[in-house]
């Protein structure tokens, strides 16, 4: 028998290949030889491993090669020592990998225009006026006035005894005209990297001195609407846009910053108008119940 050959060579006992602790190994039924150092005993596992695992044994080569290089030391460190150096440094390197992903992402989370950064409140308001004068240029009255449906305007201001909550129940809208323009304003409020919402504000006809948010966006952000506010009465605000036709910068709540812009239809007519909003710090969970 070549005592030479990895195959062919074994341990005088299992408890070297016992205390490799190798997942998944199979230890050969005969007994084994002595092979030398521990290098070699290496070299011997490796051997046996590859012949029964076969290729699901490659992705373990470039540890054994690691092992192969290491000294072994004044003692004869066993390859129990090196598993266990090699199980340490990964430990180590998972460890600083999850140190240096949590700093990058709170980094990033921090630097997010928006979350929890406080903005000057004049260049804020610079950043809205710009954005409402491009709304009142891209949203179109003409499609504005045909989103609330026939039969919700009747029920409107219907009052039932029986049924105080008719004009809720009945409010719908057309969808081609509603998402259109719902599409607009969202548009429009990715015009700067931080959370502003753009809300479609139209009048009554039927009912001078009222209006209603006809559209309200992600953020729910508004100076003039109240959760569960089916219409109000017109803000003074409101109606000096409405009948001037001018942007209005409104801010008397908080931190919130308003401006209000005028819709026109295709005969220069104001139907309606836009509320670009935001505020100087914003709070992503204001809204969460």
């Amino acid at each position: 028998m070549n005592q030479h050959t990895p195959e062919n060579a074994v341990f005088k006992s299992t408890a070297g290949a016992q205390r490799l602790q190798i997942p998944g190994a199979r230890t050969p039924s005969s007994r084994l030889r002595p092979c030398g150092t521990w290098p070699s005993t290496i070299l011997v596992i490796y051997a046996h491993l590859h012949r029964s695992c076969g290729t699901s044994f490659v992705k373990m080569r470039f540890w054994w090669r690691v092992a192969l290089r290491r000294d072994p030391g004044p003692h004869g460190a066993g390859p129990s020592s090196i598993f266990m150096d090699r199980v340490d440094l990964s430990r180590s390197w998972s460890k600083f990998l999850r140190l240096i992903t949590g700093f990058l992402i709170s980094t990033l989370f921090v630097s997010t225009p928006g979350f929890g950064q406080v903005r000057d409140q004049q260049s804020l308001a610079r950043d809205l006026e710009q954005i409402a004068r491009v709304a009142s240029i891209m949203v179109d009255g003409d499609v504005c006035q045909r989103i609330m449906t026939d039969r919700a305007l009747k029920k409107m201001f219907v009052i039932d005894p029986k049924d105080p909550w008719a004009a809720s129940d009945n409010f719908d809208v057309n969808a081609e005209p509603f998402i259109q323009t719902k599409k607009t304003l969202i548009r429009l409020a990715r015009l700067v990297e931080y959370p502003v919402d753009c809300n479609l504000w139209m009048p009554f006809k039927e009912e001078p001195g009222r209006i209603q948010v006809l559209i309200r966006n992600k953020y729910e952000m508004s100076q003039f609407w109240s959760f569960g506010q089916l219409y109000a009465t017109t803000p003074p605000e409101m109606q000096e846009v409405l009948a001037t036709g001018k942007c209005l910068t409104v801010q008397k709540r908080g931190n919130i910053i308003s401006v209000l812009t005028p819709v026109y239809n295709s005969l220069g007519e104001i139907v309606g108008l836009v509320e670009v909003v935001s505020r100087a710090q914003f709070n992503p969970q204001e809204n969460v119940k």
